[in-house]
């Protein structure tokens, strides 16, 4: 339950952990990065320099799920790799990625 902004980076950087009803938005890099087995839920990405989720596996391990956050107005796209398990919101469309 974070509010991070305006970082030179990523706002968010995650490894194997849950990543619930945080607002990561105005940084540099992505809203949030995160290896396998991180879960990503009910957060707010937006108006981040890269893309909203970047959910990469980590040494050919699974991608991390994602559901119900708002992904909108990331300068370089919603979501990279992950599960979606539903009831996202991606730039205004229940279509993410």
């Amino acid at each position: 339950n974070n509010r991070v902004y305006g970082n030179v980076t990523d706002g968010i950087q995650a490894s194997h952990s849950l990543v619930i009803d945080n607002h990561s938005t105005d940084n540099r890099g992505a809203g949030i990065s995160a290896v396998s087995t991180s879960a990503i839920q009910r957060n707010v990405f937006g108006s981040n320099f890269g893309v909203g989720m970047y959910l990469f596996p980590e040494l050919g391990g699974p991608t991390s799920p994602y559901r119900e956050n708002v992904v909108s107005g990331n300068t370089l796209g919603t979501v990279i790799d992950g599960v979606n398990l539903g009831d996202n919101s991606c730039n205004a469309t229940v279509t993410c990625p």
